[in-house]
C-alpha cells in the first residue's frame, strides 16, 4: 500500500495571505520567510532589488590610515555588488538607482603617508566606470538619482537614452568643473517626466538647445543665476509643464515678463515670492511653496510674500496646499491667509530666523609635527570570492527590535477664550495661539505643520499637549500637526463624539477630551 504524499503546507497558503506579509513585514522578516517559501522568494525578490544606491563619497569621508583598510574593503563590495547587479535576473528587478560618486580628485594625493593608498583610487574608479558603462544594460530603470561633480554631454545622453527613464535627478556642486557645452548635441527622450537639477547652467549649457523632452512635466531647479535667460530657455521647450521648482533665485535684476498664455498646466509652483507673483494668476495653481527671500545688506528677512499671496489667490484653481516662507507671525497674517485661500488644506508656516551666517575661511586639518611618521605599508588582499565574507554582525543578523508600548495620555481640552479681554501683546509664541484658541484657520484645514524654532529653548511634550488640545477644539477636520522643530509628527487615529485619540512615535498616544458644548 502507497504511503499518502503529505501535503506540503506553504502550499496551501492563499496568495492574498503571501502578498499581505509582503506588505507588512520588514526587509529583515521578509528574508526569512524567503528562505522558506520559492512562492513567496519570487513575489519579494523584486521588492528587495527594485531600489539600488550606493555611496562613494561616504567611504572617502574621515578615511586615514587606521581605518583605510575597512574603507577599502567597503569600496571593494560595492565594485562587485555594481558588477554583479546587470546580470541576470536582477538588472530586470532594478527600477531606481541612488548614486553619489563625490570627488573626481585622487584620495591618495591627501594621504602620504599611506604606501598603498593607490588601490583605494583604483577601485573608486572601478565602481564609476562600471556603472557609467553597465548603465544602459537596466530595463525597466526608472528614476535615476546622480551626485557627482562633473557630468558631460556624452554621458548626459546616455542618461535620457534610457527607455524607462522617467525621473532624472543631478546634482552636480557649484564648484565643479566646468560642462562641455551640448548646444549643439541632440538630447531626446520620449519617457523623461520629471527633471531635477542642482543649477540653471546644467540645462542651458549641459543639455543645450537641441535638447526634446515633449512629456516633461515636472521641472525642479536648485539655483537659477540668469532669470531672463532661463525662462526664455523653458517657455520654449517646456510648454507642458505642471510643476515648476526654483530653490534660489541669484539674480538681482527685476523678474521678466512671460507671455499670459505660457504654462497653461502649471498647478505647482516653488519659488520666491516674486516668481510666484508673476505665474501664480489664470493659471490652475493648487500647491504653492513659498521659498525665504535674502539679500546681502540685510540681516534680516524681507517680506516681500505679500503681493505674492494675493496673486496666488487670483490662480484659477483653489489653492489647497502652502508652505509660507520665514516670515514674524501675527494673527492679521493667519486671518489673512483664511480670507485668501479658503480652500486650504495643508498649511506649513515657517517662523522668521536670524540672518543667514557666512563662514569664511578654508578647511583647516592638524598641524604637522617636525617628528617623522612611518609610512603605513599594510597591503590588502582583495579576492572576489571571499569579499563578502566576515561582514559585521549587524548587516546578517535577523534581531528586531521590540517595539515600544505605546502609552496613551488623556488631556481635557479647555474651554475657548474670548480673546476680546486679551492683550495681544503677551500672545509671543504660536503654541500660546493655539491653546488659547486664538488661531485662524480655513475652515476645512487637514494638515498644519510649524517648522523652524520660534522659541530658542524649544517646547516641552506638555505645550505640545495643550496646543494639540486647543487644535482639536476648534478644527475637528485636522488630521496631522508638527510643532516646532521637534522632530514628530501627530497623526489622528480616532475620532469620536467626546473625544479625539493622537498618536506620534516616541510619544505614544494622548486622548483629547473634547469640551461639552451643550447648554449648562
Amino acid at each position: 500500500m502507497d504511503q499518502p504524499v503529505p501535503e506540503r503546507s506553504l502550499d496551501l497558503v492563499p496568495t492574498e495571505i503571501w502578498i499581505l506579509c509582503w506588505t507588512l513585514c520588514s526587509r529583515r522578516q521578509i528574508r526569512r520567510l524567503s528562505l522558506v517559501s520559492k512562492f513567496f522568494r519570487s513575489i519579494s525578490l523584486p521588492f528587495l532589488f527594485k531600489d539600488q544606491s550606493f555611496n562613494v563619497a561616504a567611504v572617502c569621508i574621515d578615511l586615514y590610515r587606521g581605518n583605510w583598510v575597512e574603507h577599502l574593503h567597503r569600496l571593494h563590495r560595492m565594485a562587485i555588488r555594481v558588477e554583479r547587479l546587470v546580470e541576470p535576473p536582477f538588472a530586470s528587478l532594478i527600477t531606481s538607482w541612488k548614486v553619489t560618486f563625490g570627488t573626481e580628485a585622487p584620495v591618495g594625493s591627501q594621504h602620504k603617508d599611506i604606501e598603498n593608498i593607490h588601490l583605494f583610487d583604483e577601485m573608486r574608479i572601478r565602481v564609476l566606470n562600471m556603472f557609467c558603462k553597465t548603465l544602459h544594460r537596466y530595463p525597466k530603470l526608472s528614476s535615476l538619482d546622480i551626485q557627482r561633480n562633473f557630468v558631460d554631454t556624452a554621458f548626459l545622453i546616455t542618461l535620457v537614452s534610457l527607455p524607462e527613464l522617467k525621473h532624472l535627478k543631478l546634482h552636480i556642486p557649484d564648484k565643479s568643473p566646468e560642462l562641455y557645452s551640448g548646444k549643439n548635441a541632440t538630447i531626446s527622450s520620449e519617457s523623461l517626466q520629471s527633471l531635477e537639477l542642482s543649477r540653471d547652467t546644467l540645462l542651458l549649457d549641459g543639455f543645450g538647445r537641441g535638447i526634446s523632452l515633449p512629456n516633461l512635466v515636472n521641472l525642479s531647479i536648485g539655483t537659477v543665476r540668469d532669470t531672463e535667460l532661463f525662462f526664455a530657455h523653458i517657455v520654449d521647450q517646456f510648454p507642458l509643464l505642471e510643476s515648476l521648482a526654483i530653490e534660489s533665485i541669484h539674480d538681482t535684476s527685476p523678474f521678466p515678463g512671460l507671455p499670459r498664455n505660457c504654462f497653461p498646466k502649471l498647478c505647482s509652483l516653488t519659488g520666491p515670492p516674486s516668481m510666484i507673483e508673476a505665474l501664480a494668476p489664470n493659471r490652475p495653481i493648487c500647491r504653492a511653496v513659498m521659498r525665504q527671500t535674502w539679500r546681502m545688506d540685510h540681516l534680516v528677512p524681507i517680506d516681500d510674500s505679500k503681493q505674492a499671496r494675493i496673486a496666488l489667490s487670483r490662480s484659477s484653481g483653489p489653492v489647497t496646499s502652502l508652505v509660507l516662507p520665514g516670515l514674524i507671525l501675527s494673527l492679521g497674517l493667519l486671518s489673512s491667509v483664511t480670507d485668501l485661500f479658503p480652500d486650504l488644506r495643508e498649511l506649513t508656516l515657517r517662523p522668521a530666523r536670524g540672518g543667514p551666517v557666512w563662514r569664511y575661511g578654508s578647511r583647516c586639518g592638524y598641524f604637522r609635527t617636525a617628528e617623522t611618521v612611518e609610512a603605513d605599508r599594510r597591503l590588502p588582499v582583495l579576492c572576489e570570492e571571499t569579499a563578502f565574507d566576515g561582514l559585521p554582525v549587524d548587516e546578517l543578523s535577523d534581531a528586531e527590535e521590540e517595539a515600544e508600548a505605546e502609552v496613551e495620555r488623556t488631556i481635557a481640552a479647555p474651554p475657548k477664550t474670548n480673546s476680546g479681554h486679551m492683550e495681544w501683546e503677551c500672545i509671543k509664541t504660536l503654541i500660546k495661539w493655539m491653546s488659547l484658541g486664538l488661531f485662524t484657520l480655513p475652515p476645512n484645514i487637514e494638515v498644519l505643520h510649524v517648522d523652524g524654532s520660534l522659541l530658542h529653548e524649544g517646547i516641552s511634550v506638555d505645550e505640545e499637549y495643550r496646543a494639540l488640545a486647543g487644535l482639536t477644539r476648534d478644527f475637528p477636520t485636522l488630521r496631522e500637526v508638527r510643532f516646532l522643530s521637534s522632530g514628530w509628527t501627530w497623526i489622528r487615529i480616532r475620532r469620536e463624539e467626546t473625544s479625539t485619540l493622537w498618536k506620534a512615535d516616541r510619544i505614544g498616544c494622548v486622548r483629547i477630551l473634547l469640551p461639552n458644548e451643550g447648554p449648562g
